[in-house]
């Protein structure tokens, strides 16, 4: 018996947002498909950035991912977001 395909059931107009360790310029948003991007220390004092945005599909997202590799950077964390009335992102979870 062959396994079923198994598709995403996220929202795939919904925003990601991705969290590396290290910081990346503000000004490379446009090389990493418009992302949003904001730079802060995490409460251990270790610089990080958070990338929010649109991505229009897995491909993109590996994309994204692929160039954050190549930064040698480290994926704290993934997540998609929702947007809520009167706030600009916030994540599912909360």
């Amino acid at each position: 018996m062959a396994n079923p395909v198994m598709r995403p059931t996220g929202d795939p107009s919904a925003p990601y947002q991705i969290i590396v360790k290290g910081k990346i310029r503000q000004d490379w948003s446009d090389w990493l498909n418009g992302m949003e991007i904001d730079t802060a220390m995490d409460g251990e004092g270790t610089q990080i950035t958070r990338l929010v945005g649109v991505v229009a599909d897995q491909a993109a997202l590996r994309g994204i991912l692929c160039k954050i590799w190549d930064l040698n950077l480290t994926v704290l964390s993934i997540s998609q977001v929702t947007r809520t009335a009167g706030e600009k992102v916030s994540e599912d979870n909360e």
